[in-house]
């Protein structure tokens, strides 16, 4: 592949909380930006359409973006959880991650 093409990758990722987003963004240390529309978040790793809930992203920056989602599904569960007073408890843990919860209502 010549040096001056660049492979992108969409990823389908239905995020509609642009608060949120910014939010775990923030956490994660990516600065976003965006769009006077709102349709749009600029990132370094990508440009999230929340339109139409497709990420456009770097082959490069993929591994970021996948962190991304599954620290945004984290938070959503995390505010459902307490919302709804679940104590969530995790099953399953790689690499520093929480991949599945039990949750229980007392």
């Amino acid at each position: 592949m010549p040096c001056w093409e660049v492979n992108t990758v969409s990823v389908e990722f239905n995020a509609k909380n642009v608060e949120l987003m910014l939010e775990v963004l923030k956490e994660m240390g990516i600065t976003a930006y965006v769009s006077k529309d709102k349709e749009r978040v600029e990132t370094a790793i990508g440009t999230f359409n929340i339109k139409t809930g497709r990420v456009r992203v770097e082959e490069d920056d993929l591994k970021k973006v996948n962190s991304f989602r599954v620290n945004y599904s984290q938070k959503v569960v995390d505010i459902v959880a307490k919302r709804k007073k679940w104590i969530l408890k995790a099953r399953d843990r790689k690499m520093n991650v929480q991949r599945a919860f039990v949750a229980q209502k007392w």
